[in-house]
């Protein structure tokens, strides 16, 4: 299960209104609202959505760069408050970066804001919005990925054998990118090239 987390999100208190910026105008909201959401009829057009704006903790900078990406946050049913968007040493220690889950028209896709000179490729893990979804409750269907960050303590607890190619060493954060609820992978970039990772399960 995922409640052994390790997450830092960009959060505020509440539960936010979806796409609401008093920053931007009408017109700018529109027009971001029609590049980055999903088409009308989409399975997935009963998602809630948050635009940059409603991570009020985020630097100037990473903000700025998100928002010029046209980047709008989905929001799985839970947990509630804002998320998605998270910071961490993302590719090396010492390093802050910012990880945010963006949509693209009907996909959502991580993209990393780097706080410095070691990267690697973005955005990654482009995902359909209507793949993401699963039963709430009974008559309800709801959103269910979700962006955590992982701690080394957290990744090498879960790293578990297996096949798949792997980092020479685990020394700095990673992506946790979760089904909440179910099961996340992490993404865990090293020497320029994203690893995957096990996560919860």
């Amino acid at each position: 299960m995922l409640n052994g987390c390790i997450a830092d999100t960009a959060s505020s208190s509440g539960d936010p209104p979806a796409i609401d910026s008093s920053a931007r105008s009408a017109d700018s909201r529109l027009a971001l609202k029609a590049a980055s959401l999903p088409s009308a009829g989409s399975p997935a057009d009963s998602i809630r959505y948050l635009t940059i704006d409603s991570f009020p903790d985020l630097p100037r900078a990473v903000r700025k760069e998100l928002a010029e990406r046209g980047c709008i946050v989905p929001q799985a049913s839970f947990p509630r408050t804002p998320h998605s968007v998270v910071k961490g040493e993302f590719a090396a220690r010492g390093q802050t970066d910012w990880a945010a889950l963006c949509t693209r028209g009907d996909t959502a896709e991580i993209v990393v804001v780097w706080g410095g000179p070691i990267t690697c490729p973005t955005p990654l893990a482009p995902a359909a919005l209507q793949h993401q979804m699963q039963r709430i409750a009974a008559n309800e269907t709801g959103y269910s990925r979700a962006l955590f960050a992982a701690s080394v303590q957290y990744i090498v607890e879960h790293d578990r054998e297996h096949t798949a190619p792997r980092p020479a060493a685990i020394d700095h954060s990673g992506i946790n990118d979760a089904f909440v609820g179910k099961a996340s992978s992490i993404h865990y970039c090293y020497n320029g090239k994203w690893f995957l990772l096990p996560g919860a399960d």
